[in-house]
């Protein structure tokens, strides 16, 4: 049996890495015996983020950290508390932004403390706490480090996804009130600094790491209460408290955000990997993939132990580029339920993960009962050439927190009947969807003999909502209706609609088009570095509404074919506009009408501005750039 000493706990927990490189986090533990009431609010929004020296680390809204108890004596062996599980705790707002951080939750105790001697507790605990380690004790908490992970080359670095500490707290009583933690990083961080040497600017789309036969990134097993023995200057001894990945990918992706680097620019692309595999006199392969080609370069470590630190600074100097391949890249994720050429093809509702190899149309409308996950099979330069026709409808209960990621396609709406030109269709709907993701996909319109259009993202209804969407790295063409309507929901779905993002599309129609495009009415909307054209709003309207939230728009293009308005009449306070570029475009009724010509290439095919000044101000998509 057990009992619960305190319904609040403090613990003040202190990121320091343990390499020489690291800078360390101010502070330290809070003081003992100090009493606290916490109040657990958390909100999905969990990560830790990157100083902007690029090594100090501090927590964020909604981190989580998992600890483990056992009672330590001088009668015997230890006791594992809670029968040996983790216990959960939660950050208080007031610690985010910090590097010493304070974190809430319950800590149980042994109940038969009274009859030992000399009991004190020992405390593990890592980071970030996941749910899905409830029924594995602290020999077995297992993790992924991701082998594609993401980086803003110009924002902030968010480790959320890759990132994973560990710490202990030794000789705590269960009359303290607070103690403390110090953490330390399980894997390292590659800090790759590339040098434009080329002549032209270019944009930086992906970096990679690969080294045959090393496990660099993977699902991964660890035992957090053995401390991993880093030493400075030597190779330390602890192994069983290293990672163990099984089998582990031999490469780390890194896709990258705000790439953009003209002649003689550096740009810093952040990536994690695993420190512990043995990369002594490994060939380590570095690739960086830009909109204008390739640059490989391999490099030998000789002697180095990567094991020693946690943050590692690469120079690459790009100064001469390969161009690009045409030959089809293959994109299939291992397990993934593959459909080729089907006309009327089906794909189970409780969800899992598809490869679309061809032209695929589901001719049933797919109730969201679980999470999807669906990859066209190949891209050939970047570009999708797998095509998908479905309607995916949230009509069940058992959408509640599932998540939609749909990448590498042409993404179609059915369109066959009224009920089925939705890409995404909130109908019936008795649960809030927790997220729904477009990465790199052309979206579209089937033409001609199909029904009349709607905003092809529906993303409300019954007091319901999709809370969080992601649309990045996309072309979205030729909508005469628009692509995201929350118009209408209740106050109360207002309230649980989170994070919207738009950040690097080309939004555009091949004939000038009037739509009030964009329908908003609660969250945090973010429109950063899209281009629009040949899209204007409705006399009186405007092409973006907001009745509630906020929307952020920032470094885009708005190439209108008429006189049109971003935001019309809406309230101020609902929206921001800084740094765009405006052509026949006003912000607001009564604004100056915008009339910077960012001068493209060539409209609907080619989309590089050719004006100097919208370049140098990196406005719109920054693939064209």
């Amino acid at each position: 049996m057990k009992k619960q000493l305190y319904n609040a706990l403090l613990i003040s927990g202190l990121l320091a890495g343990c390499a020489k490189e690291q800078t360390p986090a101010p502070g330290s533990a809070a003081s003992a015996g100090t009493p606290v009431t916490i109040t657990a609010a958390v909100d999905a929004d969990t990560r830790s983020s990157l100083g902007g020296d690029g090594r100090s680390v501090s927590w964020s809204k909604g981190d989580k950290i998992a600890v483990y108890s056992q009672v330590d004596h001088a009668d015997g062996a230890s006791i594992a508390v809670n029968d040996g599980y983790q216990m959960e705790f939660t950050l208080d707002e007031a610690s985010a932004g910090n590097a010493s951080g304070q974190f809430g939750g319950t800590l149980i105790y042994y109940d038969k403390e009274a009859e030992l001697t000399a009991p004190s507790y020992t405390l593990h605990a890592y980071y970030p706490f996941s749910a899905a380690n409830a029924k594995n004790k602290k020999f077995a908490v297992a993790g992924t480090l991701p082998a594609v992970q993401a980086c803003d080359m110009k924002g902030t670095y968010d480790l959320s996804a890759y990132d994973f500490l560990v710490a202990e707290a030794k000789g705590v009583k269960s009359s303290d009130a607070s103690f403390g933690f110090t953490f330390k990083r399980v894997f390292a961080m590659m800090q790759f600094q590339i040098t434009n040497a080329t002549g032209e600017s270019f944009s930086v789309r992906k970096v990679e790491m690969s080294a045959a036969g090393k496990a660099l990134a993977g699902n991964f097993t660890i035992q957090v209460h053995r401390m991993l023995n880093v030493v400075d200057g030597s190779t330390g001894t602890g192994q069983d408290g290293q990672p163990l990945f099984s089998p582990g990918s031999e490469s780390v992706a890194v896709s990258v955000e705000q790439g953009l680097l003209g002649n003689g620019a550096t740009g810093t692309v952040r990536a994690m990997f695993n420190r512990w595999e043995d990369l002594k006199n490994t060939d380590l392969t570095v690739t960086v993939t830009t909109n204008k080609g390739t640059f490989t370069k391999v490099l030998n470590t000789g002697e180095r132990d990567f094991s020693l630190k946690d943050n590692y600074l690469l120079a690459v100097n790009v100064d001469q580029l390969t161009p690009l391949s045409t030959d089809p890249v293959d994109n299939y994720v291992e397990s993934s339920m593959t459909l080729v050429n089907a006309a009327n093809a089906a794909i189970p509702n409780a969800g899992g993960s598809f490869c679309m190899e061809g032209n695929i149309s589901i001719t049933s409308n797919v109730s969201i009962r679980g999470d999807f996950t669906v990859t066209g099979r190949y891209t050939v330069n970047g570009t999708p050439t797998e095509a998908l026709n479905v309607c995916f409808a949230s009509n069940h209960a058992n959408s509640a927190g599932k998540t939609m990621v749909f990448r590498d396609l042409i993404i179609r709406p059915l369109a066959t009947t009224t009920s089925n030109r939705y890409i995404v269709r909130a109908n019936n709907t008795k649960a809030d969807i927790e997220s729904i993701t477009f990465e790199n996909c052309i979206i579209e319109y089937p033409t001609d003999g199909y029904a009349e259009q709607e905003h092809v993202l529906a993303l409300h209804n019954s007091g319901y909502v999709i809370k969080n969407l992601t649309i990045k790295n996309c072309i979205v063409r030729n909508f005469k209706a628009g692509l995201i309507n929350y118009a209408g929901a209740t106050e109360a779905a207002q309230a649980n609609i989170g994070t919207i993002r738009l950040t690097n599309n080309t939004i555009y129609a091949d004939e000038a088009t009037t739509a009030e495009y964009f329908r908003f009415c609660g969250g945090q909307v973010e429109m950063r570095n899209n281009t629009f054209y040949n899209y204007a709003s409705a006399e009186g309207g405007a092409l973006i509404s907001v009745t509630a939230g906020n929307v952020a728009c920032s470094q885009n293009i708005f190439h209108a074919p008429t006189s049109t308005l971003l935001f019309g009449s809406a309230a101020p306070a609902l929206y921001s506009a800084q740094n765009n570029c405006l052509f026949n475009t006003a912000v607001a009724a009564g604004d100056a009408e915008g009339t910077t010509d960012p001068q493209f290439t060539s409209p609907t095919t080619d989309f590089t501005p050719r004006n100097q000044s919208v370049i140098d101000a990196e406005q719109g998509d920054m693939r064209w750039l």
